[in-house]
C-alpha cells in the first residue's frame, strides 16, 4: 500500500476534477449501499485521486493495480483476492480492478468477502456498463461543462433491485476493452494491447 494523502496533488488539480466533491459522491454511496461499490472513470477523471481521498477518508486499506495490464490482473486476481482477506480493515479500496473472464468466479470472490464483514470499493476504467450482480451500487465520474470551465462529476446509483439488475442497467456482452495495438514480443509472438494498464515495452520503445 503506497501514501494517499494527496499531499503532493497541487490545490488547482484538486479543484479542476472535483476530486473532494466526487470523493463525497462515493462515500455517501458507499455508506448506503451496505454492500460492494464500484467507480467508473477514463483517464484523466481523477479516479486515482478520489480512491486516495476515499481511502483517507475511510482509513482503508488500499492498493493500486492501475499499472497492470488486462493479462497481469487475470493472472493476478487470486492474490489480489487473498490480500483483501487478510487486511485489517472492514473498507477495501482497490484502484485500477477489473473485471474477471469468470464472471462467477468474480461473484464468489465478492460473496466471501462480504461474509467476512469486508466491503469493497472498486475503481475501474472499464466502462459503467460492466459490474456484476455482486456490487450494490456503482458510480460514474465524467466530464461536464460549466459555463466555460469544464470539470468532472460523480453520478451514483444502486445497480440491484431485489436482486435482479433493471432493463437499462443490463451489462453490454462484451465486458474486456477493446485489444488494439499490436505488437510482437521478445519470443518473436504477435500480440494485441487494449490501451489500458502498463504500455508493454516494444510499444513504448
Amino acid at each position: 500500500m503506497r501514501d494517499y494523502t494527496l499531499s503532493e496533488v497541487s490545490a488547482d488539480t484538486m479543484g479542476r476534477l472535483n476530486v473532494r466533491a466526487n470523493a463525497a459522491c462515493v462515500l455517501n454511496m458507499h455508506e448506503d449501499s451496505g454492500g460492494h461499490c464500484s467507480v467508473s472513470g477514463w483517464s484523466g477523471t481523477g479516479k486515482s485521486l478520489v480512491a486516495r481521498a476515499c481511502a483517507a477518508a475511510l482509513a482503508a486499506d488500499y492498493h493500486d493495480y492501475s499499472a497492470l495490464s488486462d493479462e497481469e490482473w487475470e493472472a493476478a486476481h487470486q492474490d489480489v483476492f487473498r490480500r483483501l482477506h487478510s487486511g485489517s480493515m472492514r473498507a477495501v479500496i482497490v484502484d485500477g480492478f477489473r473485471p474477471l473472464r469468470d464472471a462467477t468466479a468474480l461473484q464468489t470472490q465478492l460473496a466471501s468477502l462480504e461474509r467476512m464483514g469486508i466491503r469493497l470499493i472498486a475503481f475501474t476504467q472499464d466502462g459503467p456498463d460492466w459490474f456484476s450482480d455482486g456490487f450494490s451500487s456503482q458510480a460514474v465520474l465524467s466530464f461536464s461543462r460549466e459555463g466555460n470551465h469544464r470539470t468532472v462529476n460523480c453520478t451514483a446509483s444502486r445497480t440491484q433491485l431485489n436482486g435482479q439488475l433493471s432493463p437499462a442497467q443490463q451489462p453490454s456482452p462484451s465486458r474486456k476493452a477493446v485489444k488494439k495495438y499490436a505488437y510482437t514480443d521478445d519470443n518473436g509472438n504477435q500480440k494485441l494491447w487494449s490501451g489500458r494498464g502498463r504500455k508493454p515495452i516494444p510499444i513504448a520503445a
